[in-house]
């Protein structure tokens, strides 16, 4: 064994670079974890779609109206079940049927399509 000029011997020197190896292949290896966790938390965000709160709205002879939800019936495809807001005013939830031109109220009672109203807009726009 010789002496270095710092006075550790060689194997001694060889076990300090050797250490230090481990140790900045242990280093290097959590900074490359670091980044791949935060690269797949980058793609997860990405792929995790939130629900939409949009709706649709359009201005029509002078009335202001938004379909705020609206759903497809599955059996009957020319049907839909939607809430609209009229100038703000919401009603509640009704069945628009775009075959009859007509939608049935909450309370049963069948009324026909007002001419531009918002069982025109779903018709047409859906």
């Amino acid at each position: 064994m010789y002496q270095t000029r710092h006075g550790a011997s060689g194997s001694r020197l060889r076990e300090l670079t050797d250490s230090a190896k481990m140790q900045t292949r242990s280093h290097r290896r959590r900074r490359m974890g670091k980044w791949i966790g935060l690269l797949g938390l980058l793609i997860l965000s990405w792929t995790v779609a939130f629900p939409a709160e949009a709706s649709v709205c359009r201005t029509i002879k002078d009335h202001h109206i938004c379909i705020l939800s609206i759903k497809r019936s599955a059996k009957y495809y020319w049907q839909y079940r939607a809430a609209v807001s009229i100038d703000g005013v919401k009603r509640p939830v009704e069945i628009y049927n775009c075959r009859d031109r007509t939608r049935i109220r909450q309370d049963g009672v069948v009324v026909s399509f007002e001419p531009d109203g918002a069982g025109e807009l779903i018709c047409s726009f859906f």
